[in-house]
């Protein structure tokens, strides 16, 4: 079970880093998504699971 939390916060905190480059304008959501290793659609879903 802690792994699960473990990863969870690793994804929220590469949300959190890669929407604030989103809101700058420093990267594409493509690019971010790719970060991620999620699709564009997969990425979406992400960032509405975790508001930022």
């Amino acid at each position: 079970m802690m792994e699960d939390s473990k990863t969870e916060g690793i994804e929220k905190g590469k949300l959190e880093v890669l929407s604030n480059l989103l809101k700058k304008e420093t990267i594409s959501i493509q690019d971010a998504a790719d970060c991620m290793a999620v699709s564009v659609a997969e990425f979406k879903k992400l960032v509405n699971k975790y508001p930022i």
